[in-house]
This record gives structure tokens, sequence and C-alpha cells, in this order.
């Protein structure tokens, strides 16, 4: 039996600039990994911190509908400050009737965490957020996050990276012009090992703007029509979240599929230049040989 929306080519969701809608947080919530993986690492980042401030002061952006929230919640001790800021207008009454099952520790903003005062931001301990796509950086948590820049709060993630990887796939025929989509692929032939091309690093001066150049010499890599594109997240400590193939199952997260980015079929060996541009909006550009 096929998954639900099975070598569907979608376009990705723009939370940034889209405001997603709460049933679309209902599915991503039932990503059992992904919240485990979190709960160990904001456990273990309290606990570390707890030994170094008697008051914590923890910042959680884009928390949706509650789960990070109710996590932070778990670890965060009575003296503890908890501040949460959301951007999405529809997630805020779920949010103010949790706040009633919260102690009064709880601090809900409806807003942008970019525009935080500089002094507001400088005062937390421990920044916890979720707020990668597919490809890491595609719905703008480098953009988000920059604001911390100069700045020395923990922060989970800690560390973002961005992967490709040639593979055949049936496109069909509509995916002229080429531009990214997310697809759930049941008939892919992977034609080469993935690569890791972009990084970020939090807290960290992190450019925006990136070009990375990698070159695939498997023979199979000519029957190539998409990169596939994957990500992997240091949360904190040993803890990670990925989408990328081979990825321990204790770190696999299903609530992301794959970004495709198709590509012309091209002679060995395959020589990728990839560009992340960040101007209003986050695009990318690649050329596989020098073909676009």
């Amino acid at each position: 039996k096929l998954a639900p929306f099975s070598d569907m080519l979608i376009d990705p969701l723009q939370p940034l600039s889209v405001d997603m809608e709460l049933d679309v947080y209902e599915t991503f919530e039932k990503d059992r990994t992904k919240y485990r993986q979190y709960e160990l690492a904001v456990e273990m980042a309290v606990s570390d911190l707890s030994h170094i401030h008697d008051r914590l002061n923890i910042l959680v952006i884009g928390p949706g509908r509650g789960p990070l929230i109710e996590i932070v919640m778990k670890f965060a001790r009575k003296a503890d400050k908890v501040t949460a800021v959301e951007k999405n207008p529809k997630c805020f009454p779920t949010l103010i009737r949790l706040c009633g099952q919260w102690p009064t520790n709880v601090e809900l903003v409806l807003g942008d965490v970019r525009y935080m005062g500089r002094p507001k931001l400088a005062s937390f301990h421990l920044v916890v957020s979720e707020l990668l796509g597919s490809f890491a950086c595609n719905e703008a948590a480098p953009e988000i996050l920059s604001v911390f820049r100069g700045l020395s709060p923990v922060m989970i993630p800690q560390e973002m990276r961005s992967f490709i990887q040639p593979v055949y796939a049936d496109l069909g025929t509509n995916t002229w012009p080429r531009r990214p989509y997310v697809a759930k692929l049941n008939s892919c032939f992977p034609a080469c090992e993935p690569a890791a091309i972009f990084e970020f690093v939090y807290p960290g001066e992190n450019a925006l703007q990136k070009t990375q150049n990698v070159t695939f010499h498997s023979k199979t890599a000519e029957v190539a029509n998409a990169l596939c594109g994957y990500f992997e997240a240091c949360l904190y400590g040993p803890y990670r979240i990925g989408i990328v193939p081979g990825q321990s199952r204790l770190e696999y997260c299903d609530s992301w599929f794959p970004m495709l980015f198709p590509i012309p079929t091209t002679e060995l060996p395959l020589s990728v230049r990839f560009l992340r541009q960040s101007l209003a909006t986050v695009t990318y550009q690649w050329t596989v040989n020098g073909v676009s």
C-alpha cells in the first residue's frame, strides 16, 4: 500500500509568509521521533544551564499549537521564565487555552521574533525553535535566527545541514520551469550517496547567501534527473533529527518529505553548483555541468 501523497510533486510550505492551517500542525505533531529527540535535548540543555544560572529565561520560537512549550515546561523549574513567540494568529487561541494548564511563568507573544528588541533577546539563556524545512534552510530558519548574531544563548537546534543526492524519479511532464518541490517518492533510484552542501551553526555568524560546488562521479549518476534535498539537525549534545537516507531510526523523522530539484540529464561527472539567495524571499539556483 502506497503512503498518502506518494510521487506527488507538492509546492513547499512557506510559513514565514503564509500562515499554516491548524490541520497542518496536527499532521506534523504526529512525528513521535521529532518530539522525543527534542524532549531529550531540552532536558539535557536545561540540566546543564541549571548548574550555571539560578533562574533560566527560556524562549520558544514558533511553538505552533504548543508541543514545544509543553516539552520545555516539563523540565523548567518554578523560578524559570518561559516566553513563547508565535506569529500565526490561527494558533493563538489554542495557545491561550493551553496556557491555563501551565504555571504563570509562561508569557505568550503574538508576533515576529525578528522585531523583538535587542535587550530582550539578550536576556535569554536558552532558545528553542523548530523552524526546519525539508532542506534545513528553505523555510527561512537562518533568516529568523540571525537576530541572535553577536549574542550567546544556548540554542536548540545548535546546527543544521543541507544535503543533495542525485536520483532518478518519475517526474511526469510538469517540472518546467525547473523549481523546487517536496515529494514523498515511492519510485526513486538513488544514483549517488548524499553530499552535505550548506551548514548553519547557532549561535554564530552565518552567511545567509551561500554557494557550494560538489561533483558526483558515480557511474550511475548519468541517469539522474533530479536532486533530492534532505536535512540533518544537531539539537543539543548527542541528539539529532533528520531525513537523510541511512539516518538512524532513532533520529529519522517522517513529517518532512524530501525536497526535489529537477535537473537535465547529462554526461559524467555531475558537477553541481548550488546557490542559496536570501533577498525578499529565500530562493535557490542550481546548475549541472553548467546547465540550469
